[in-house]
């Protein structure tokens, strides 16, 4: 155990205690009710930042569906400067959308008062009334040019060039090195193309599985790489004019040819029931723009047919109100918002011919311009690094084929793209091996997704720290990851005139608090040399809570120090792994041995967890999240509130607040953490103390009559208190079908986290509290010491001489640190409770 310094030695740093009260919580945001839902943007009392703001609402008056279909429905939106409906500033009526966005600019200094009436037959239904104001110098971003884009869409090629720019780009890499560096990239990977089995052997059809496949999925997965290869191919064919990749002429008007139902239909349409041959639309498409004026009369009716009816199936019978929630009206699903984005190049490629590519323009640019990401409109992704990097690759795809289109839709002023890129940054630091919140958490999945979009944002921002990201990212451990988008990186390369000068972040914690996520590095994220030296958290706290590729873990957190992840959970984060989705996965709290659960449809639940409080001061980063509502599954859950400490930019401290229902048998509630490595860990009373390659951890409990278990390997999957074993249920769901467990040959213990440490109360409690501390340090250094106090209070002294004395609760003499956790929590609940009475929706 490490020694205490002299008294001599040590260092406080400002005799004043640091105090953290009621004046750190944070107000509710409306933007956080029923989240996961198209709700209603701008929130009330929302400041925004462009002006317009976005705009949309739920596509019911009760923001959640009240009946199984969505009924035809038709919107009136009301603006008013006075509140004075009656003589709105601006109406627009008869909107079939719950997004509108062909504004103009309105009047910056005013409060502005806006509902939306729901028109459906011939009853009028009134949304409440909300108000908005402008921040100083906000973006103006006037557009009202939806309602003139085809005034721009008129010849061909346009997408993303004219004929003009083409002849322009054809030799742009004469003189731009980047420009050769794709061009090369693109060739390369048509003749890559061409060496496919099906490009001599091409399918007479698309009724048949490819050879050797056996689902559905892999049906539909073979036949969109057909359309992405002939893409490719058709992209270096315009772009050298070489006749080696004439062949493809000959093969997209085969695929085109290819009648409704097949495999390489869109989604949900007959034989395809997988996502991945939507994106033919867009290839067959893109070939049609750039070969316009090769075609004959016959081969244009061809290809504008099989594009016709497929606009006409995604949009009106897919994407846009699919079932009752699953549409982008409503609630979108992965499916519904990535088929419809890659429908949209279609539609833009085809609009004057087509009355289904003029539908999904109008609904496409509303969509884009006021929803943009249902996953996380305002500032997050809540989905794992992989499938949120991928949907945001879909996402600025096709936003810069519009914008590149029609520039005067000025797509980059949205804010979105900003916040964005910064959330990733934070999300993923360079150097990170896994991330435990979402399916896809390996870090070559955030580095490929960096790779594809960070590049793009920073373009449309001019943020020097995403570039400097991206470079790195696409030269990663020496191996150049390309560029996925060769068109749309050739036209950036062509606009980009004044492109920022790289820079790493200057600052170390980020707090995005609608999408309920706070991250603590003492480094830059973009850097993965700093990677070696820094100390960080990642959590989440979000009101969507758990869904689609994300998993059941408010509260929970990722931790780094060192060049080490020392605390990571989710296993091994595969799709469809019952195991990475439960709580018990998770650097969280179980409440006797469950863990959460959040129904969507559930109105009683309007968010799933909220961070309540935030606050940076010299000495360290202070935050806490309320996730009580996130565990559906005990309702006698009375709170389950987390504060925590980021100290010096050292060390971290972890206060869990609980209790259950007075009228509720006193329960157990476990503490859990989980080491991915395969590392000795010495377990004692207090807690525990492992190490990663050459960092130290040290993770003490101070609160005492606990007992701890690390159940290590296997033994992971099994719960301590309940006693369930999930080793079956993992295997069939990752496997596809149940078959008796051989541990030994069937399980891959490198997606095993190996050490699943559990810390319960011995004894059930209406109310407990688990104040935690964990304290990385380098292998080359001694030791910091360790000294408990009380059951809420204690000191920690480094080597170096500085020393902390924290507590929650009373404020003791001598603290350097104190946390009032019980004001903050009535703070915070006083506020939830003046929300809730005050904004349920008419």
């Amino acid at each position: 155990m490490a020694k205490l310094p002299k008294k001599s030695d040590l260092t406080v740093r400002g005799s004043k205690t640091e105090h953290f009260d009621e004046t750190a919580v944070i107000e509710v945001d409306p933007r956080i009710e029923y989240a996961h839902f198209v709700n209603f943007h701008p929130g009330d009392g929302q400041v925004c930042e462009v002006n317009p703001p976005r705009f949309s609402w739920g596509y019911d008056p009760a923001v959640i569906p009240q009946e199984d279909h969505l009924r035809e429905m038709l919107f009136t939106l009301q603006l008013s400067r006075r509140g004075d409906f009656l003589h709105p500033d601006l109406e627009i009526k008869g909107t079939p959308y719950n997004f509108y966005n062909a504004l103009p600019v309105l009047d910056q200094d005013a409060t502005w008062h806006w509902r939306v009436g729901y028109c459906a037959e011939r009853e009028v239904v009134w949304s409440a009334v909300r108000t908005f104001t402008f921040e100083p110098g906000a973006v103006e971003w006037d557009r009202t040019v939806i309602d003139r884009v085809g005034d721009y869409l008129k010849e061909h090629p346009r997408v993303p060039f004219s004929e003009d720019q083409w002849e322009e780009i054809r030799s742009l890499h004469n003189r731009d090195p980047v420009v050769a560096e794709i061009r090369d990239y693109a060739i390369s990977q048509a003749d890559k193309v061409q060496q496919k089995d099906w490009w001599d052997d091409f399918p007479k059809g698309d009724q048949e599985r490819y050879k050797g496949g056996t689902t559905r999925f892999e049906g539909s997965k073979f036949y969109a790489g057909i359309g992405r290869g002939l893409e490719t191919v058709a992209f270096a064919y315009k772009l050298t004019g070489d006749e080696a990749y004439a062949g493809v002429r000959e093969r997209i008007l085969k695929m085109a040819s290819w009648p409704p139902g097949g495999f390489s239909s869109p989604e949900g349409m007959g034989l395809s029931d997988a996502k991945n041959s939507t994106w033919i639309t867009g290839n067959l498409s893109l070939y049609f723009d750039w070969f316009y004026h090769d075609l004959t009369d016959e081969e244009h009716r061809v290809i504008l047919n099989s594009i016709r009816w497929r606009l006409e199936h995604n949009v009106r019978h897919y994407s846009w109100k699919k079932d009752s929630l699953r549409g982008i009206g409503a609630f979108s699903s992965s499916h519904a918002y990535e088929d419809f984005l890659w429908t949209l190049p279609g539609a833009l490629a085809t609009y004057e011919h087509l009355s289904e590519s003029r539908e999904a323009i109008e609904l496409g640019l509303h969509y884009l311009m006021g929803v943009t990401n249902p996953f996380g409109p305002e500032e997050a992704w809540n989905e794992g690094v992989a499938y949120g990097g991928w949907k945001l690759a879909t996402l600025l795809d096709t936003a810069l084929y519009f914008n590149f289109t029609v520039p005067e839709l000025h797509l980059e002023r949205n804010p979105y793209w900003k916040k964005i890129g910064d959330f990733f940054s934070w999300l993923s630091p360079l150097g990170i091996t896994s991330c435990s919140f979402g399916n896809g958490g390996h870090s070559m999945h955030y580095v490929r997704a960096h790779n594809a979009n960070f590049r793009k944002l920073a373009f449309l921002t001019g943020d020097g720290c995403l570039l400097r990201n991206w470079e790195q990212c696409h030269t990663w451990e020496g191996k150049n990851l390309g560029y996925p988008t060769p068109p749309i990186d050739y036209a950036i390369c062509s606009c980009w005139q004044d492109m920022p000068q790289k820079a790493t972040e200057s600052d170390q914690h980020r707090i995005f608090p609608v999408a309920g996520w706070v991250m603590a590095d003492s480094k830059s994220p973009s850097d993965a040399m700093e990677y070696r030296d820094a100390v960080g958290m990642i959590y989440h706290c979000r009101p969507r809570g758990g869904y689609s590729h994300s998993f059941f873990s408010e509260n929970a957190f990722d931790i780094f120090a060192y060049g080490e992840l020392i605390a990571n959970g989710g296993g091994g984060t595969e799709n469809r792994n019952p195991f990475a989705r439960s709580t018990m996965s998770h650097n969280s709290i179980l409440v006797d041995g469950v863990g959460q659960y959040q129904d969507k449809l559930d109105s009683a639940f309007p968010w799933a967890g909220r961070v309540i409080a935030y606050r940076k001061t010299p000495t360290c980063v202070y935050w806490a999240g309320d996730a009580t509502r996130a565990y559906q599954k005990t309702p006698y859950l009375l709170r389950a509130i987390r504060h925590i400490l980021f100290v010096r930019s050292r060390y971290f401290v972890i206060f869990d607040d609980l209790a259950v229902k007075s009228d509720h048998d006193p329960a157990r509630f476990s503490w859990l953490y989980h080491v991915r490595q395969d590392v000795p860990v010495v377990t004692n009373d207090g807690g525990f103390q492992y190490r990663v390659g050459d960092t130290c951890v040290r993770v003490v409990q101070v609160a005492s009559n606990l007992e701890i278990h690390n159940m290590r390997m296997i033994d992971g999957y099994k719960n301590v208190i309940t006693d369930e074993d999930m080793c079956q249920e993992i295997y069939d769901a990752l496997h596809g079908f149940s078959r008796p467990l051989n541990m030994e040959g069937n399980v891959e213990f490198e997606k095993i986290t190996a050490n699943n440490i559990w810390m319960t109360n011995e004894t059930p409690a209406t109310e407990h509290t688990f104040l935690s501390v964990i304290m990385p340090w380098r292998a080359s250094e001694d030791e910091p010491f360790f000294e408990r106090l009380s059951d809420a209070r204690f000191r920690v002294v480094w080597p170096d001489g500085v020393s902390d004395t924290i507590s929650f609760g009373q404020a003791l003499e001598g603290c350097t640190i104190h946390v009032d956790f019980e004001s903050i929590r009535a703070r915070a609940k006083l506020l939830e409770v003046d929300f809730l009475s005050r904004n349920r929706f008419e």
